[in-house]
């Protein structure tokens, strides 16, 4: 009988996608069998529609989301959309930067440099880039420590790789 409160204990944690009520990233995701649930801190609220939740929670120290798979794909396109939102205003500040293509997955970003264009500031915008990749990331369910993504920067007028930076561990060299 113990064992079967434990399995049914276990599975109904598994079915609700949660495990923790606490928050210890500012963003977690919970991808359970029936649904999905987003904890986050206060300040991230808004970052996901409220009208596609079907339950919503607030405390002092965090909001939590129940969606259902459904509506969370729909959350996810909106986050995408903002994504690329974010790259298309990277681009049009950064006029060198001509092309900036991301995977599904938002792991791998190919950005072609117009180098007759190049300054300092560019270094800025490839921080951006890895920040927009990490949004998705995140939403997507990956922990903050988890963050992995590859940046290749190839020169636009060639085609050629000039560099590959192995996201985060090369932000810190």
């Amino acid at each position: 009988m113990k064992k079967w409160i434990v399995a049914t204990t276990a599975l109904a944690v598994m079915l609700s996608g949660c495990t923790t009520n606490k928050v210890t990233e500012p963003v977690e995701v919970h991808k359970g069998l029936t649904g999905v649930t987003i904890l986050m801190e206060p300040d991230y609220m808004g970052t996901v529609d409220e009208a596609l939740a079907t339950d919503i929670e607030t405390t002092d120290t965090h909001v939590t989301y129940k969606l259902s798979h459904a509506n969370y794909r729909e959350a996810m396109a909106a986050i995408e959309a903002q994504v690329q939102q974010s790259l298309t205003s990277i681009q049009l500040q950064y006029p060198a930067f001509t092309e900036i293509l991301v995977n599904r997955s938002h792991t791998i970003v190919d950005v072609k440099v117009d180098f007759s264009q190049y300054d300092e500031g560019l270094e800025t915008a490839l921080l951006a880039l890895a920040s927009s990749l990490m949004y998705y990331q995140v939403y997507d369910g990956h922990s903050q420590e988890d963050f992995d993504a590859v940046m290749n920067i190839y020169d636009a007028a060639t085609n050629e790789l000039i560099e590959t930076y192995d996201l985060p561990k090369d932000l810190y060299k």
